[in-house]
Formats: C-alpha cells, structure tokens, sequence
C-alpha cells in the first residue's frame, strides 16, 4: 500500500514479514521489515497468591492477588471475583496489563471487615469465559478452625465428581461417595493442603 497508515488484517496462521519502504524526493530509499506472528490466542489467567492483610489504620482485611499471565497473548483487564463464605460474592474489574509469562501483584478495593463478617472462608477467583485452564484460578483462606466441604458437582451424576474442600490445615483428607440408596461407592484419601483443595 501506498497509503499513510495502511490496515490490513491477517486471515491465516502463521508467521509474516511487514515491510516499510521510505523514499525521498532525491529517490533514496531505505527498508524496515517487522515479523508478524499470527496465531490461535490463549488466555489463561492463573491466581498464584492471595493474602488477607489487616490495614493498619482500620483493621479491615485487605485482599491481595498475585496473577500471573499464562496466555500467549498480553492481557488487559481481569475479572476477580471475592466469595465470602457462601454467603455472598463481590466482583470487581482490575486493570492488569501483563504480556504473555508477566506476574502481577495486585491490592484489590474491597476489604473484609472481621467485626462484621463472620464466615468460615474467604476465597477469590479469577473469572473468564474463555479461560482455558480454571483449575489454577482460585484460592481460599480459611477464617475458623475449621475444614469447609463444598456440595459435590455434578450431582447426580453417573460420571465424573468434583468435590472442593478448604483445609484449615495440613493433613490427611478421607472422602467417601455414596450412591442415592445409601451404598458406599468410593473411598479415598490424600494429602490435604491450607486453603483450598480439590
């Protein structure tokens, strides 16, 4: 193109070279040529920390995330989203701005008042549709002494179950399934950690 500030837009994957080509009135030239990398974007936005930390002036909890960019693709805003408990859920929209492997560590607005909040846990989750890994999108805190089982899912289900817990410590974890007639299906244990498990 000829034009000031062309646009063109690439329909196929795969790599290409851009060419810019300048030329004075004297008729000199010169040449730059740019790569251009076409490719499937990925998003996969991981939690790898989140912290409750008493703000010295109010003692109200503040929540702190650290976020990691595992797309290939730079990745502007993300949706976090606080669950107290299972009581409630506060989203909030959080500009990030991280290239593809970048981490970022982020204060969130919310706080947690412990004088006016009395649940079992806290936890926070990143949420995106198009997310391609939500198994490393959240992380628990837990507030009491005291192990949390969330309700299996699905269920019923003939198939695969999932079942979250958040420890309130380190330990052995026991989980048995019954079937609807009351029949134990499955037994099994394993290693549980702090906070969240699943």
């Amino acid at each position: 193109s000829t034009a000031t500030s062309p646009v063109y837009t690439f329909v196929e994957l795969g790599d290409y070279a851009a060419t810019l080509t300048a030329i004075n009135s004297d008729g000199c030239s010169d040449q730059y040529q740019l790569p251009i990398q076409v490719l499937n974007s990925v998003v996969d936005l991981e939690l790898t920390a989140f912290s409750l930390t008493p703000d010295a002036v109010t003692g109200k909890l503040k929540s702190t995330v650290t976020i990691r960019n595992s797309s290939n693709i730079p990745m502007a805003t993300a949706e976090v989203a606080l669950h107290l408990s299972e009581s409630a859920v506060v989203n909030e929209t959080v500009g990030v701005n991280l290239l593809p492997g970048a981490t970022l560590i982020k204060t969130l607005s919310f706080t947690v008042d412990p004088n006016q909040f009395h649940g079992d846990f806290v936890c926070v989750e990143l949420v995106s549709e198009r997310d391609v890994r939500v198994d490393n999108n959240k992380q628990c805190i837990v507030l009491k002494d005291e192990d949390f089982v969330f309700d299996p899912y699905p269920n019923p289900t003939s198939g695969t179950i999932q079942i979250d817990w958040v420890a309130s410590s380190a330990g052995q974890a026991r989980l048995t399934v019954f079937n609807s007639q009351g029949r134990r299906e499955y037994a099994w244990e394993t290693v549980s950690a702090p906070g969240l498990n699943q």
